[in-house]
């Protein structure tokens, strides 16, 4: 089985938010992750897209593996 690589359009943000915090509703995002730990709640959505009171990292782009 061979795998190939898709670059995803736009870019993305790493954004983090305390453990606990509701999950926020994000819509227009081709790719969107959302993981919660015990320590933080983790979203990667498209920039522009992030939601309030989040440390953002904004830059990044995706890949998709088909």
């Amino acid at each position: 089985m061979r795998s190939s690589l898709r670059l995803l359009d736009g870019r993305f943000s790493v954004c983090r938010l305390p453990a606990g915090a509701p999950r926020p509703q994000i819509d227009g995002s081709e790719f969107l992750s959302i993981t919660q730990t015990e320590n933080e709640l983790s979203i990667v959505c498209a920039e522009g897209r992030e939601p309030d009171d989040a440390q953002i990292e904004p830059g990044w782009r995706a890949l998709c593996v088909r």
